[in-house]
């Protein structure tokens, strides 16, 4: 998965086995409410775009929040490590779902809340856990209680004055919703 953060928006790109050719694309326009899907297959350029609700957000976001965060322990170890020539602190987890844990840089000024969107988009603070380290998430492993899956997210690269444009004039994009509220079919 290749993610670029800005303050209002977020690309993901995930590339998989399973996807051939070019992988989709997501961008989430935070500041818009909106999100826009771009696809390519065999030299056609397609694309799906969506308004979002920001009463809807704001209640998705706390029910995420609440089922996932709601039971978690979280423990500053005190042990420290160099990523990408920022110094990360080390965080342990647990929680009735897995165990785990994360490396925050403090020095990074995007949190990860802003990542998600959960602060931008519901307007109004997240409910994550008062401990909830400060910093960006620079790296973390989590191990599933049940299913004993391991999951490890890493960034490999970070640029925090990147300025990066994504053109969708090649793109043959369509939006439901305005064809719905224009009457087309």
């Amino acid at each position: 998965m290749t993610m670029r953060v800005g303050k209002d928006c977020m690309r993901m790109t995930v590339e998989s086995e399973d996807i051939k050719g070019i992988p989709p694309t997501v961008i989430f326009d935070y500041g818009n409410y909106s999100m826009i899907t771009l696809m390519e297959d065999k030299g056609e350029k397609s694309g799906m775009a969506m308004a979002m609700n920001k009463d809807q957000i704001a209640r998705l976001t706390e029910e995420v929040l609440e089922e996932n965060m709601g039971n978690v322990v979280i423990t500053k170890t005190g042990a420290t490590k160099s990523i990408l020539g920022h110094t990360c602190y080390q965080y342990t987890y647990k929680s009735d779902d897995g165990t785990g844990d994360m490396w925050m840089a403090e020095d990074v000024e995007m949190a990860m809340g802003d990542i998600f969107g959960v602060m931008t988009m519901s307007n109004k603070k997240a409910s994550l856990p008062e401990n909830y380290p400060n910093g960006y998430l620079m790296e973390m492993t989590t191990t599933d209680t049940d299913k004993g899956d391991v999951l490890h997210y890493l960034v490999t690269s970070l640029e925090e004055d990147a300025n990066e444009k994504v053109s969708t004039s090649e793109y043959n994009v369509m939006d439901p919703m305005g064809m719905m509220k224009s009457g087309q079919n």
